[in-house]
């Protein structure tokens, strides 16, 4: 890299953060005196979740048929046939 390129990064390096620090100095307000009392933080409410019971030895398959078909016994059909 040659020293003039280095030169113009270095400068705008810091014309860039000198600007961001002025920014900031002059958009920071310190706070004033309240009309409120402080109040401590709300808590939010626990959520409550349903967790499904899982019987022992059940055996879990992800995704065991492509996309457009479905599970019916041991088969992946497309258009499954409804009984009667």
């Amino acid at each position: 890299m040659k020293a003039g390129a280095v030169v113009v990064v270095v400068a705008s390096a810091a014309l860039g953060l000198g600007g961001a620090a002025v920014a900031f100095d002059v958009t920071s307000v310190e706070p004033g005196p309240s009309a409120e009392q402080p109040r401590a933080p709300r808590r939010p409410a626990r959520a409550t979740v349903e967790v499904p019971v899982i019987v022992p030895g059940t055996v879990f398959a992800w995704a065991p048929c492509p996309a457009t078909t479905v599970r019916r016994g041991t088969a992946c059909v497309r258009a499954p046939v409804e009984d009667d």
